[in-house]
């Protein structure tokens, strides 16, 4: 009998050549509904084929002032199903919005604005806070 295999698809896809340069470890990517940042060799997925190359290696140690490095390739994706997942690890970017919003408290007699932190999960469509009832959005400030 078949196992079934729930893979998460990827929400966007980054060639390896990309993650070795442009959008590399740290990188801050902007994707149409969000923006991410990548994550470092500790997130990468998958197995990784040692990069043969000894002018590249001596380059890297003589750089890093180091005797012996080892070079890893990124993951590469696989079409088995049956295999593990594979593929870097990337988070939301900011986590937190400072809400702009439209209600104030009176705290002994004196009346405050509110100013909420909403996490990216409660925001919807790039600018409604759907939080506590009664809070409207005016604008949202990053706060990362």
């Amino acid at each position: 009998m078949k196992k079934s295999n729930n893979k998460i698809k990827p929400q966007a896809e980054i060639r390896q050549s990309q993650l070795l340069s442009t959008f590399g470890p740290g990188a801050m990517v902007d994707l149409p509904k969000y923006s991410v940042v990548i994550g470092g060799l500790t997130y990468w997925k998958g197995e990784m084929q040692p990069i043969r190359e000894d002018r590249l290696k001596d380059k890297v140690c003589e750089m890093l002032q180091v005797k012996n490095i080892e070079l890893f390739s990124p993951p590469r994706e696989t079409s088995d199903p049956n295999m593990p997942l594979t593929g870097v690890d990337a988070f939301i970017f900011p986590a937190w919005f400072v809400a702009q919003v439209d209600q104030t408290i009176r705290f002994y007699g004196k009346d405050y604005r509110t100013r909420p932190l909403a996490n990216w999960r409660t925001v919807k469509e790039g600018s409604k806070f759907e939080g506590q009832p009664g809070f409207s959005f005016k604008s949202m400030t990053v706060f990362s």
